[in-house]
């Protein structure tokens, strides 16, 4: 008992169509990933550029420095908010904006079968 999906036969060329296809989706979908990261970075730079954020780190650095370790602020360990305020004050600093995909192809496959 055959059924249509026995018969079917993909070519090498529509296999590496759809190949191309699919890796053009993904780069468009990183694109419109990388976009949204990017808007989000936009949104918060002004306060992490602030003064006042500035102030706060600069005073969990010293609590951390010289206050008891297992000290909390509004329930949240020191140690967490002021790694939490470095990542966001690094990652805001280095991040720059996304390039859309370039091409359509697919990258060049490397090594060799």
């Amino acid at each position: 008992m055959a059924t249509d999906l026995d018969q079917t036969i993909i070519t090498d060329e529509q296999a590496a169509d759809m190949r191309a296809k699919l890796a053009a989706y993904e780069r468009q979908k990183a694109y419109e990933a990388a976009q949204a990261r990017h808007q989000l970075y936009l949104a918060v730079k002004p306060i992490v550029e602030s003064d006042a954020f500035i102030s706060i780190h600069q005073q969990l650095a010293e609590l951390r420095a010289n206050g008891p370790k297992d000290d909390s602020f509004f329930g949240i360990g020191v140690e967490a908010i002021y790694q939490g305020m470095t990542g966001l004050g690094i990652n805001v600093a280095q991040w720059i904006a996304p390039m859309p995909p370039s091409s359509a192809e697919p990258p060049a496959a490397e090594g060799g079968a």
